[in-house]
């Protein structure tokens, strides 16, 4: 019996020693592959501290090659004189509206831009280098990120802007399909698509035009 009662007991310490490296090894294996998820966190923490210093280079990068352009053309229209005197430099001035504040209303921007232009002359070659000191925040990042030849050519610019921020023809009809009929016309008087007097359908772009009828009266 006394014999019986030891095997018993070894037996028992024996379990219990296999038990115990039981859980030590899943302790072990809990720790390793907390440590590798750890490491993980932290490469995917590095990876993505790199692609945000890149992004700034690259932004920091085309700032300075807009101001290099910008510069070169101020020093070109010094240097250059007509017959009508010196040639202005309108990349230079920052013209006398506010900066563009609110992206969701680009197109009404882009209007007033451009009357503000057309009155006082500059030629549309320079439009974009005007525009591009009214830009902040997104809109200056998108523009930044253009190529030279796109960032020059302020038709290019004004697409892209329209197309990110819902002002184009697909933007449009998502606005209007989702707003009150009294909600939609006014935006379109806002628009200058039609007036109140009900004269101006036949101005605005075929597309809008569509969309004008396409409102439920």
């Amino acid at each position: 019996m006394e014999r019986s009662d030891r095997q018993i007991e070894r037996e028992r310490k024996r379990e219990e020693m296999e038990m115990q490296k039981k859980r030590e090894e899943m302790e072990m294996q809990r720790q390793r592959e907390e440590k590798e998820m750890e490491m993980q966190k932290q490469r995917e923490e590095m990876a993505f501290r790199r692609e945000e210093k890149e992004r700034e280079r690259q932004l920091e990068l085309r700032r300075m090659e807009l101001e290099a352009e910008t510069k070169k053309l101020e020093i070109g229209s010094r240097a250059s004189v007509d017959v009508a005197g010196p040639k202005q430099s309108y990349g230079t001035q920052r013209p006398k509206i506010p900066p563009l504040l609110d992206p969701s209303q680009v197109d009404l921007y882009l209007e007033r831009f451009e009357r503000h232009a057309a009155a006082l002359g500059w030629p549309e070659s320079e439009w974009a280098s005007c525009l591009s000191n009214l830009l902040k925040d997104e809109a200056l990042s998108i523009f930044l990120f253009l190529s030279p030849a796109e960032g020059s050519d302020y038709q290019a610019v004004k697409r892209v802007l329209f197309q990110r921020f819902g002002c184009d023809r697909n933007g449009f009809r998502h606005k209007f399909l989702t707003v009150k009929p009294q909600e939609a016309e006014d935006l379109l008087i806002a628009q200058g698509d039609i007036s109140t007097g009900g004269s101006s359908y036949r101005e605005c772009p075929p597309w809008r035009a569509c969309l004008i009828w396409s409102v439920p009266r």
